[in-house]
């Protein structure tokens, strides 16, 4: 029987010898699949990094001085944008609205108010901010960089 169990034992490490001989001869003798110089022509440029793109306008009032406005164009270079391009697209979710249901207190922080319109990254913005309660003075002061460029 011990025999019999060899030969067995025998037999399939025979075949898995094979087996495994098979799958390295064939890796070896298989050519990689490297682009072609007429290839490297439809291949996709490396890009550059590029920054968020955008045109708005904002419009401070309600200060003890006049009305003050500035326009902010954003054309996605992050070299010749201004800083406040790199800024805004860090901070874009304050342009976002206070939600209903938020809790916020009622203290008033300020008179002042701004509009801001335009596009942002594709997306048409349009939002009122004021200092009329906490959660618009947080929105007001994560975007005090754009009420400073107009005032």
């Amino acid at each position: 029987m011990s025999r019999s169990l060899s030969g067995v034992l025998g037999a399939v490490c025979a075949l898995i010898a094979g087996t495994y001989g098979l799958v390295v001869a064939s890796a070896l003798t298989s050519t990689p699949n490297y682009p072609q110089p007429g290839d490297l022509e439809a291949m996709a440029p490396i890009s550059a990094e590029s920054g968020p793109v955008g045109e708005l306008y904002i419009r401070v009032s309600g200060a003890d001085e006049e009305d003050s406005s500035q326009f902010l164009a954003c054309t996605g270079d992050p070299d010749a944008d201004p800083e406040a391009c790199a800024v805004l697209d860090e901070r874009v979710d304050a342009l976002d609205e206070v939600a209903e249901d938020t809790i916020c207190t009622d203290t008033l922080y300020g008179p002042e108010a701004a509009l801001i319109s335009g596009n942002w990254d594709g997306d048409e913005v349009l939002t009122e901010l004021t200092r009329d309660g906490s959660c618009e003075e947080a929105r007001w002061q994560r975007l005090s960089f754009l009420t400073e460029l107009a005032g």
